[in-house]
C-alpha cells in the first residue's frame, strides 16, 4: 500500500458525512415533491395535471 492511496481515517469520514448528508437531502427534496404532487392530486390544488385531476375526482365522488 504505497503512502499516496494512504488517507486518515478524518478525511474518510468527513467525505462520508458529507455523501451520506447529499445523498439524504437529495431523497428529501424528491420526497417533498412527491408528497406535494399527491396532496394536489388528493384536494384538487391547480398543478401542471389540473385537468386529470378534476376528472378522477368526479369519478371518485359519483
Amino acid at each position: 500500500m504505497s503512502s499516496k492511496q494512504r488517507i486518515s481515517s478524518v478525511e474518510t469520514r468527513i467525505v462520508v458525512n458529507v455523501t451520506r448528508r447529499a445523498r439524504r437531502e437529495a431523497a428529501n427534496a424528491a420526497r417533498s415533491t412527491r408528497e406535494r404532487r399527491e396532496h394536489h392530486r388528493h384536494h384538487g390544488l391547480p398543478n401542471h395535471n389540473a385537468q386529470r385531476v378534476q376528472r378522477e375526482k368526479k369519478v371518485r365522488d359519483h
